[in-house]
């Protein structure tokens, strides 16, 4: 059962827009609940995952854990329409940053990610993992659909939770309608109209990026991970989500971020 503040955030946070309709096919089943024993309500709880399914969406060949639990949901709320301002405690991780894993990371379906926040504050924090591609295009995720119809883009892997539920990424000159603000000229949503609009006539300079499921933490959860050195935090950018390929993102990412770890170190020993 998730705690009042919990809930709050998992409210406030995807009651971005009326959500996206999205049930999928037969056929698409299998890429969107990869483990067997999934619920499909509320919380995911895998109690028994197979290696081999987990493989065939994610694209790593470890052994999954055995279960793990997440206290966020979607909310059903078709009113509310932006996310909340950020109410920032941390002097790093905010809305709009990038969470490296970090080399030593232990749970297989985070290991060489990259994770877009989207949402933090002090009841926890949501992010989507921006580089792991899975086999299903838009076409495939909505077979009925005309606008969709042979279309090639890619649906990506968001994140462990709520795998049935479809986010996306906006790379605009200006913020698209339906939408929330994560950092300069990028946006997420969640609505089916917006998602057709831009698939079928998109707007000069306008790029969109799919995601099925997301990532979430409680309250300090998060913190407690980047302190153990789970993750590595560094400023997003828009040319690395929608340009980059996709193995190529954390090998330089965390780069980046064991040097700004090492410079960091080094200006604690001159002070």
């Amino acid at each position: 059962m998730m705690v009042p503040a919990v809930l709050a955030l998992a409210i406030s946070l995807f009651t971005i827009v009326p959500e996206m309709a999205f049930t999928p096919s037969e056929n698409a089943a299998d890429f969107f609940y990869p483990y067997k024993s999934m619920r499909r309500n509320g919380d995911v709880r895998p109690s028994s995952i197979n290696a081999a399914e987990y493989s065939s969406l994610t694209g790593y060949t470890g052994t999954p854990p055995s279960e793990h639990r997440w206290p966020f949901s979607f909310s059903r709320n078709p009113d509310a329409i932006t996310l909340p301002a950020p109410d920032r405690f941390d002097t790093e991780l905010s809305k709009g940053k990038f969470l490296v894993a970090g080399r030593k990371l232990g749970d297989p379906r985070f290991q060489e990610t990259i994770v877009l926040l989207i949402s933090y504050d002090r009841n926890g924090a949501a992010g989507l993992i921006i580089n792991r591609p899975i086999k299903m295009s838009l076409s495939d995720a909505f077979p009925d659909s005309r606008i969709f119809r042979k279309r090639k883009e890619t649906v990506y892997f968001g994140g462990p939770v709520e795998l049935n539920r479809l986010l996306f990424l906006i790379r605009s000159p200006g913020r698209p309608e339906k939408s929330g603000h994560v950092f300069d000229g990028v946006y997420v949503s969640s609505s089916r109209p917006v998602l057709d609009r831009l698939i079928g006539k998109p707007k000069t300079g306008e790029r969109v990026r799919v995601y099925a499921g997301y990532a979430g933490w409680a309250a300090g959860q998060l913190e407690g991970e980047v302190s153990r050195g789970d993750w590595h935090v560094v400023q997003a950018d828009a040319k690395t989500i929608f340009d980059k390929k996709s193995e190529k993102i954390w090998p330089e990412l965390i780069r980046r971020g064991s040097e700004l770890q090492v410079r960091s170190s080094r200006q604690i020993l001159i002070l």
